[in-house]
């Protein structure tokens, strides 16, 4: 039997979870019939999201478990730690076997999900390799190859930066759960930016793991409501991401012109937020440049 973990992490999000367990649970509706050998369990994290947040999600996770015949997890941490800290915490605590595909709350699964995803799960699980499913937006239009849209500019990739395009898909992705937990999984030196760099950096550029397309698997992503809370430790946590990667990264000798590169992107950010009066995400922006 095929085994697949969907883990989920989500922060003051609980409304995106609804529709993402929703389309989950119709997609599986789609399949289940067809796909008896499939054991799929999904795991749920709130990642220190307000209490009342933190509330709604679990009753939403409460209302959709009967339909999973329990194999849905819920989990709460208290404290919101970055991405990686809570992909982590969930590999610790539920120690998945077969295929674990890490996502975020903000996205959407197309109808035939299962269907589509299926033949992916089929292949060896001794092989290193991270599948990249396609990623849209609210216009259905392609999120891939964002790399090379506008992270190449703003952390400045080194040369030696694997080639990972056009089919990278950040931090939506799947792999072999004991495989990726044994080459570390996700790095926690990255709280909350930079983290899919370093993945693509170690793993495929230094520990010979291999990036498979998975065309036929979509998630649309939804626009998660503007909220005001945290957003300067959030664009800290980024642009600190960001210059911890170019030190990861980088010899020395060529560091600072990487670094120049880097802070330009930074700095034209950090007036486009001044002038449309975003001034929470403005200073963590300037707090994070500050850590480089």
């Amino acid at each position: 039997m095929e085994a697949l973990s969907i883990h989920i992490l989500h922060h003051d999000s609980a409304e995106n979870l609804a529709a993402l367990l929703g389309s989950l649970h119709l997609a599986w509706q789609h399949a289940e019939a067809r796909y008896k050998d499939l054991d799929v369990r999904i795991e749920v994290l709130d990642s220190g999201s307000l209490p009342a947040t933190a509330d709604l999600a679990e009753k939403t996770v409460q209302k959709e478990r009967y339909l999973w015949n329990e194999r849905l997890g819920y989990h709460r941490v208290p404290i919101h730690r970055g991405y990686a800290r809570g992909h982590n915490e969930l590999l610790y605590r539920v120690k998945p076997q077969g295929y674990v595909l890490f996502l975020d709350a903000d996205y959407e699964a197309n109808p035939d999900f299962f269907v589509a995803l299926r033949p992916y799960l089929a292949r060896s699980l001794d092989k290193r390799r991270l599948s990249c499913p396609v990623l849209l937006d609210q216009e259905r239009a392609s999120l891939g190859g964002h790399l090379s849209r506008w992270r190449a500019r703003a952390v400045a990739l080194p040369p030696d930066f694997p080639e990972v395009e056009p089919n990278w898909a950040g931090r939506v992705l799947m792999a072999p759960a004991l495989l990726f937990a044994a080459d570390g999984a996700w790095s926690e030196a990255y709280p909350n930016g930079g983290e899919d760099l370093e993945l693509a950096w170690r793993l495929v550029g230094r520990k010979g793991w291999s990036v498979r397309p998975m065309k036929e698997v979509v998630f649309q992503v939804r626009t998660p409501p503007r909220q005001e809370r945290g957003l300067a430790a959030i664009q800290q946590r980024e642009i600190a991401g960001r210059g911890r990667f170019l030190r990861d990264a980088w010899p020395p000798n060529r560091r600072w012109a990487a670094k120049v590169v880097a802070t330009g992107e930074v700095f034209l950010e950090l007036l486009t937020a001044i002038l449309g009066g975003r001034w929470p995400e403005a200073v963590g922006m300037w707090r994070g440049w500050l850590s480089w």
